[in-house]
């Protein structure tokens, strides 16, 4: 009986390619991964939210900000608001939309050109949630260079940012069949250009967000702390929605 169990696990396994297994096991690893990575991401950003209010962290916030009035220049401002206001509420639901209408035009796929929008609607509802759960207060009117009516914890523009730039990241990977874990079975050089690639894909999408959130603290728009959860919040809600939807599909194209 047993010899008749180890003999049909066997026939099993060598009726599927060797490089075919491992890719279906990685992409499965990956998707649980991001899951469990993006779950992680959002439950810090809630438990940073509970500690703002303490008094080191309130100390650390207004040193950040005391150094960043000190640069303040004309052109520099200019630059801020101009990169801030391509991620304000409005503007963030044109670019969601007018993404995945392009990924779906490509792909043919309304899974793949629902996935920016969705992921960046929900991080949008929950970044709301939070805000009116923890009701930060601003930074004062007198620094603050720009207009804002909502609480300050997490920062909205950041969580948008974050939530489009991981999520084009995630699909860019897929598109060109990218990832720094099943790009192993590949042979070493093309290996390694397949992974200096993906690299390259996630300094973009993490050059992007520290810019638009490096914007909400020289506007004095945000304290630090709210940047950092409005990244996590962003890149978690991605890395979720990633997981469950891109870990075992890919985008075809020419």
């Amino acid at each position: 009986m047993n010899s008749h169990h180890t003999h049909t696990d066997h026939i099993d396994t060598d009726y599927i390619h060797p490089e075919l297994r491992d890719l279906v096991h990685s992409v499965s690893l990956i998707g649980w991964t991001r899951i469990i990575v993006g779950n992680w991401a959002i439950l810090s950003a809630i438990i940073l939210g509970l500690f703002i209010h303490l008094k080191s962290v309130a100390n650390f916030d207004q040193a950040v900000l005391n150094c960043v009035l000190t640069i303040r220049i004309d052109a520099l401002t200019a630059f801020m608001k101009a990169v801030t206001h391509l991620f304000s509420p409005t503007v963030s639901v044109i670019e969601a939309l007018v993404i995945g209408l392009l990924i779906w035009a490509v792909s043919k796929s309304w899974r793949f050109g629902l996935f920016i929008p969705l992921v960046m609607a929900v991080s949008a509802v929950a970044t709301s949630l939070v805000k009116l759960g923890i009701e930060r207060v601003r930074p004062p009117i007198p620094e603050r260079l720009v207009v804002e009516l909502s609480h300050s914890f997490p920062s909205g523009h950041t969580t948008a940012a974050s939530a489009l730039a991981i999520s084009a990241a995630l699909l860019s990977l897929h598109a060109w069949g990218l990832s720094l874990i099943n790009v192993g079975i590949a042979d070493s050089r093309l290996s390694w250009n397949r992974r200096g690639r993906a690299c390259l894909i996630w300094a973009l999408a993490i050059s992007l967000v520290a810019l638009v959130a490096t914007t909400r603290i020289y506007l004095a728009a945000h304290w630090t702390t709210d940047i950092i959860g409005g990244a996590l919040m962003g890149s978690g809600t991605a890395l979720i929605l990633g997981g469950l939807l891109l870990s075992r599909h890919s985008v075809h194209t020419r």
